[in-house]
């Protein structure tokens, strides 16, 4: 697994019934797994040690014990169970520009100019927006017409990371330099994914 953790902030309890009584609970710990093969593969158990602050029980009460309860402190070993997940493969048949991209996206470009003079420099920007497995989408290939200098891509990543998955858009600017004078048409990006 590709595994992100998420904040968690201030842990907060709620009451929960189970097996006939009341308990508080609270959420430890959370993260996002984002399987990298396919199969069965076990999450191991998770250990940890939790520390209770327990009542003092006085055995004769009186009035004022409400007033002046005294706690002491218990440490308790818990071991959550280990998880067994089933992982599908990806169906026969991708695209050959299928980089790994798992969610539902939408793709869009737009270029900074249509005319320019020899050696001026363009900017074609790349955006990818939707939710999945957005850290790992790979920059889309141009295919630049001969006679371009072409510059390392510009990568800003705006995403958000919630409970249900990863979110937001990736935008990829592309700056190229033409030198020579003439008509260019740039092809259109590809972009595959499963969803």
């Amino acid at each position: 697994f590709l595994k992100q953790d998420l904040e968690m902030g201030e842990i907060e309890t709620e009451l929960e019934h189970y097996d006939g009584r009341n308990y508080q609970t609270a959420v430890l710990y959370r993260t996002l797994l984002f399987p990298q093969r396919s199969g069965d593969i076990v999450i191991d158990p998770a250990h940890f040690e939790a520390v209770l602050r327990v009542r003092n029980r006085a055995q004769v009460r009186s009035i004022f014990d409400d007033f002046f309860d005294s706690y002491t402190t218990a440490t308790k070993s818990l071991t959550a169970p280990s998880v067994t997940i089933h992982v599908s493969a990806l169906p026969a048949g991708k695209p050959a520009d299928f980089s790994g991209g798992v969610g539902q996206f939408n793709i869009s470009s737009k270029i900074s100019k249509t005319e320019l003079e020899a050696n001026e420099a363009v900017t074609l920007t790349v955006t990818i927006q939707g939710s999945g497995n957005m850290k790992l989408l790979k920059n889309p290939a141009v295919d630049w017409p001969e006679g371009f200098e072409v510059y390392d891509p510009k990568v800003t990543n705006n995403f958000k990371t919630t409970t249900s998955g990863v979110s937001g858009t990736k935008t990829v600017e592309y700056l190229a330099i033409p030198r020579a004078g003439g008509t260019y048409t740039i092809p259109a990006v590809q972009f595959a994914y499963y969803d």
